[in-house]
């Protein structure tokens, strides 16, 4: 678990167990959450984990550390609300790099990463995000997606938009249903998909 303030990594602390992760968490500020894909879950799952994680800390950033990346864990890592995948073989300076990158509200994915991502997005057998939205986004809620995308936090996007942060909220939770998307991970994923088929299509 890392303390990235000030643009000085900081190691805050360690736990081995997912009941230790939220206990360390209740207690501690921490920024960005590194967390292992073999931690020892208990009666927990890993899902279940990064729900209760994202529910109790919403603005909190998470980083899945894995043994080496492969199109499941890279998948399943962003689709629970994680904001980057970092593999145990990549170098120490560029894990640094992704805890600063991630820190600053940005997503941690190479390109083949984001190429399982859109895989993913365009295949229906793994999730419906590619599918014609029913309900078309105003106007508001396009602002919404785009600053989302640009990684901005809801208090970033309440005082870049001149809106309440409830506000803002209202704003997310209505979209996610839009969408059909589950977290903000998951919903710059969507974005950057339909990007690139609006590309294609033109």
């Amino acid at each position: 678990m890392f303390d990235s303030s000030n643009q000085n990594l900081k190691v805050a602390g360690y736990a081995h167990t997912a009941d230790d992760t939220l206990s360390f968490l209740s207690r501690a500020a921490i920024d960005v959450l590194l967390l292992s894909g073999d931690i020892n879950h208990g009666t927990s799952t890993m899902q279940s984990l990064l729900r209760q994680i994202r529910n109790c800390y919403p603005e909190m950033r998470i980083v899945m550390v894995v043994d080496r990346y492969d199109r499941d864990s890279v998948v399943q890592a962003f689709r629970s609300g994680c904001h980057g995948v970092f593999a145990r073989t990549e170098p120490a300076n560029s894990l640094c790099k992704c805890i600063t990158v991630v820190h600053q509200g940005q997503i941690w994915a190479n390109n083949e990463q984001v190429n399982y991502l859109l895989d993913a997005i365009a295949s229906p057998m793994q999730n419906r995000l590619a599918e014609k939205v029913e309900e078309p986004l105003t106007e508001r809620e396009g602002q919404v997606v785009q600053l989302v995308a640009e990684g901005l936090s809801n208090r970033e996007i309440s005082r870049e938009l001149g809106l309440s942060e409830h506000t803002i909220k209202n704003y997310v939770f209505r979209i996610f249903e839009k969408l059909r998307v589950g977290n903000r991970a998951e919903l710059v994923v969507y974005t950057l998909g339909k990007k690139e088929r609006d590309r294609q299509v033109a």
